[in-house]
C-alpha cells in the first residue's frame, strides 16, 4: 500500500488535499508547521470528518525526537553548575556559580515529556581518574529547580555511584571517568509545556583538572497531544 505523501498546514486544514478529501483517508505527513494544538510534524495522519488525526494519538504522543547538547569548559571548579546549550548549541563556557542562574534557556516548542539523558565527558587530559567529581542531575523548568528520583547507569566501565543526593535533587551522585557515558532516566515524569523555560545540566562538587572538558548530553522526549 502505497500511502499519499502531503505537506499538511495545520489539523484543522484540508487545504493539501481540497474537494478531493473523504472521511479516513490516510496520509503521510512531511511538514513541521502551525502551533499547537493544531500543529502537525511528519507522519501518519488520518481525516476524521473534520480535522487530522495522527496514528499516534491513540498512545498519547506523537513521536520520539532526541536534540544534542554539547560545550566545553578550560575551567577548574568547586561547588559549580554547569547548564547544557540550547538545542544544537555550542558554548565555549557554561559554568555558573549559583543555581539560580541559567545559561542557554530552551524555550520548549511543544509540550512533551523527557525521558532520559544521556551525558558524556571527555577530556584532552592524559591522566587517569574521575574528571567530574559527585555530580548531581539538575533539571529547571521556568527557572524553578525540578526535583525527583534520578537513576544512574552506565554504558561502560568508569563512573561510579555513591550517597544520596543531599542538595537541592534526589538521587545518587556520579563520577565520570575520561571519555564515560552516563545515562540518567526518572520513575516521576518530567513533563513540559509549550513555552516554557527548560534548562539541563548538574551540580559537582569539583572538576578535577583544568583542562578542556567536553560534555554531550542528550534529551530523549516525547511530544505529547
Amino acid at each position: 500500500m502505497l500511502v499519499p505523501r502531503v505537506a499538511l498546514t495545520a489539523r484543522s486544514s484540508n487545504d493539501s488535499i481540497g474537494a478531493r478529501i473523504v472521511t479516513s483517508m490516510m496520509v503521510y505527513n512531511t511538514a513541521t508547521f502551525g502551533i499547537a494544538p493544531d500543529n502537525v510534524i511528519p507522519g501518519y495522519y488520518y481525516w476524521d470528518g473534520i480535522q487530522w488525526k495522527p496514528f499516534s494519538e491513540q498512545r498519547g504522543i506523537y513521536r520520539n525526537e532526541v536534540t544534542y547538547h554539547a560545550f566545553n569548559t578550560r575551567n577548574f571548579c568547586n561547588n559549580c553548575y554547569y547548564w547544557m546549550p540550547s538545542a544544537g548549541g555550542d558554548s565555549p563556557d557554561d559554568s555558573e556559580t549559583s543555581r539560580d542562574s541559567y545559561k542557554n534557556i530552551w524555550v520548549a516548542p511543544y509540550s512533551g515529556r523527557l525521558l532520559k539523558v544521556i551525558i558524556r565527558i571527555s577530556s584532552d587530559s592524559s591522566n587517569p581518574g574521575d574528571e567530574i567529581n559527585s555530580a548531581y542531575f539538575l533539571l529547571s523548568v521556568d527557572g524553578n529547580q525540578r526535583g525527583s528520583d534520578y537513576t544512574y547507569s552506565c554504558v561502560e566501565q568508569g563512573c561510579s555511584f555513591s550517597g544520596s543526593g543531599t542538595y537541592s535533587i534526589s538521587g545518587e551522585k556520579f563520577s565520570v571517568d575520561n571519555g564515560r557515558t552516563v545515562i540518567i532516566t526518572s520513575d516521576t515524569p518530567w513533563t513540559f509545556n509549550e513555552g516554557q523555560l527548560l534548562s539541563i545540566g548538574w551540580f559537582t562538587d569539583n572538576i578535577t583538572e583544568d583542562n578542556d572538558y567536553f560534555v554531550t548530553a542528550v534529551w530523549e522526549y516525547y511530544i505529547l497531544n
